[in-house]
């Protein structure tokens, strides 16, 4: 079983948030488990798998 790898991000920017979630499923192997916690301000996203 692999580990899981936590990644909280401390910035409320929407736009950066989901660049950072693009490059972590763009980087990250199939294999590794990933969560990734973020908040944003108010904000609706869209067609997000």
């Amino acid at each position: 079983m692999s580990t899981l790898r936590l990644l909280i991000s401390d910035s409320y920017d929407p736009w950066f948030n989901l660049a950072v979630e693009e490059c972590i499923f763009r980087q990250m192997p199939a294999t590794q488990r990933v969560l990734f916690l973020w908040r944003n301000a108010d904000t609706v996203v869209i067609g997000r798998a």
